[in-house]
């Protein structure tokens, strides 16, 4: 049996590259010249350049990658394409490879520009989602149901802040040129700002980046790209628009996994527009490990013992007649904390204790305007006289005369205290190996551009690799099952 298949070779990563038909889909969407505007002609034909992008991650740069594409590895990518289209003369590796300049040149006059942009973008996110259901992402027959949902039939996201080029900003004290003694600006990416962080915040140009993932390997598809820029609603205002568009492709989807930067709000447009619960933490009431490298999301963990136990957030939510087991009806204040529903009674030494319902179910129902309900069954402990209680988790119409109080914010479909809960959350940190990932492809753990659409084109050719080479390892493990 062959040896299972693992990143380190770069022909392999090429071959993924240059065998994904979706390459030649992309490179159909850059426009030709404009016979009146003019400009200068390409030297190369279009897929090439696209060919360029990718290869700029895969050897760390975009010189090492105009050096590493010649002699021998030409000839092996050469190879390659003929062998994957003996029958397209159209698709052969050129005699000579492009230069840095070249490169440079195509990138800020197409891959820049938004009009361009946007059509390889939603090309790419439909070829993505179509990737994604070939691989048994997002699809019904991966089994679960949304009181218990899998994570096959999750969107995961985080923000992603890519440090610019250059570590200098416009308030920087200007240099002294040693020829000529003149004073100048150091060279910096106007575009880049403080974004904030959960670890506070960092310089650079805000991206997010919303993927899929299966238990095996190779089965991570990255589904998206899009900026984060000054008034547009900060990450969750750009994930709206990304999840809008990829709804109707996964109508399978039942939700998103987000850290806590996904506020009731947002729990409340997802879940009434799109049908998708949102998975996260909720906002603590006091966080003394706010601002550390290694924030945590639990509230009473042996490993947190010495950064301090956040105080979780109680919030009163409503007065309930609750017929019991004894078909007698009490009268119960619902309380809400750490997203569950429960009641409050006081102990034998007079201290308030929150004593959490058991969660049987999770409902959801569209009405005549497309927009969605939610509700959750909750059993109520035979200490309370016993019985069920279905507690709406989305806003209501008697919410809106409460000021201050915010249903989605303390009601989850998933609290946090549910043994589901710390299987579906710890996925999200595939998120966080994307932007490893991404760290260690790029020189420095910095931008290979200037400005954010350049770093955002960068961004989606990223995503092009990425996918590709789960494309390239998916087949390979079908055709070694085949094989055995």
């Amino acid at each position: 049996m062959q040896e299972p298949l693992q990143w380190g070779d770069d022909i392999e990563a090429m071959e993924a590259v240059l065998t994904n038909p979706d390459l030649y889909t992309l490179a159909e969407l850059i426009p030709d010249r404009d016979p009146v505007k003019g400009g200068r002609p390409l030297s190369y034909t279009k897929w090439q350049y696209l060919v360029m992008a990718c290869a700029t991650f895969i050897y760390k740069g975009a010189s090492p990658a105009c050096k590493n594409l010649k002699g021998k590895k030409a000839r092996l990518c050469a190879e390659i394409l003929i062998e994957a289209f003996p029958d397209d003369e159209t698709r052969r590796w050129p005699k000579r490879w492009m230069d840095r300049r070249q490169w440079g040149y195509f990138k800020r006059r197409y891959l820049a520009q938004d009009a361009i942009f946007e059509r390889l973008r939603d090309v790419f996110e439909a070829r993505a989602v179509a990737q994604a259901l070939e691989q048994g992402l997002g699809v019904a027959s991966a089994g679960g149901t949304l009181t218990n949902p899998v994570p096959e039939r999750m969107i995961r996201a985080d923000g992603k802040v890519i440090a610019p080029v250059s570590r200098y900003n416009a308030n920087d004290k200007r240099i002294v040129d040693r020829k000529t003694g003149e004073l100048k600006p150091r060279r910096f990416d106007r575009d880049a700002t403080e974004q904030p962080t959960g670890a506070g915040s960092a310089h650079g140009n805000k991206f997010v980046m919303p993927s899929m993932r299966g238990r095996g390997v190779h089965n991570r598809v990255i589904l998206s790209v899009a900026e984060v820029r000054s008034g547009q609603g900060g990450e969750w205002g750009q994930m709206n628009q990304i999840l809008g568009r990829l709804a109707p492709q996964l109508p399978d989807v039942m939700g998103v996994i987000y850290d806590g930067a996904a506020l009731g709000v947002h729990h409340q447009e997802v879940m009434t527009k799109l049908g998708w619960m949102v998975v996260s933490p909720v906002t603590a009431a006091e966080d003394p490990n706010k601002g550390r490298r290694t924030p945590t999301h639990r509230y009473d963990d042996a490993k947190n013992a010495g950064r301090g136990k956040k105080k979780p957030k109680r919030t009163f939510i409503e007065r309930r007649s609750i017929q019991g087991t004894d078909r007698a009806v009490r009268k119960h204040d619902l309380y809400a904390e750490h997203g569950k529903i429960g009641c409050i009674k006081h102990d034998a030494a007079g201290r308030e204790r929150f004593y959490p319902f058991i969660r049987l179910e999770v409902r959801r129902t569209q009405r005549t305007d497309g927009t969605w309900r939610w509700a959750i069954l909750y059993e109520v402990p035979q200490m309370f006289g016993g019985g069920t209680v279905w507690v709406r988790a989305d806003r209501t119409r008697e919410d809106a005369f409460r000021k201050g109080f915010n249903r989605p914010e303390n009601v989850r479909v998933m609290p946090e205290d549910e043994p589901i809960f710390d299987e579906i959350y710890r996925t999200r940190n595939d998120c966080e190996a994307i932007n490893s990932q991404h760290d260690r492809w790029i020189p420095f753990g910095r931008a290979l551009s200037v400005g954010w659409r350049r770093q955002r084109a960068d961004l989606l050719f990223y995503g092009l690799v990425v996918n590709s080479w789960s494309r390239y390892g998916f087949g390979y493990r079908a055709r070694e099952a085949l094989a055995a």
